[in-house]
């Protein structure tokens, strides 16, 4: 078992809070760029992801926010719809200006870092 804590309370410097980081970038790449800039589109799977692994830990603290499965199997799911994202905006061109660019970029450090975030956490 892990001893960093649960993911509801883990610090920035733990490997579920880098999980959180993660979560935190995408749905910030997604009030800032897509909700206000309208220029860079963030996929729903990842929304549905980053809420989840954010929230169910505070709502059920008791039923999730001791299991750091949950939130590794979210950093994992968070990573695999980046890498899809990613096909995706290549595939399409999304790249259309400066702003669109700078929201993939923070959306892909976000994958990036739910990734290495879930890869360290020791269930």
């Amino acid at each position: 078992m892990s001893t960093e804590g649960t993911p509801a309370t883990a610090g920035a410097g733990s490997s579920t809070g880098l999980v959180q980081i993660g979560c935190y970038l995408i749905l910030g790449v997604f009030v800032v760029f897509e909700l206000i800039a309208r220029d860079y589109f963030v996929t729903n799977v990842a929304l549905v992801v980053a809420i989840a692994v954010l929230a169910l830990p505070r709502l059920a603290p008791k039923a999730i926010g001791a299991l750091p499965a949950f939130t590794k199997v979210g950093g994992y799911l968070l990573a695999f719809a980046g890498a899809i994202e990613l096909l995706d905006d290549i595939r399409f061109d999304s790249y259309d200006g400066f702003l669109a660019v700078v929201g993939a970029l923070l959306a892909y450090v976000a994958y990036v870092a739910a990734f290495l975030g879930a890869r360290s956490i020791d269930l």
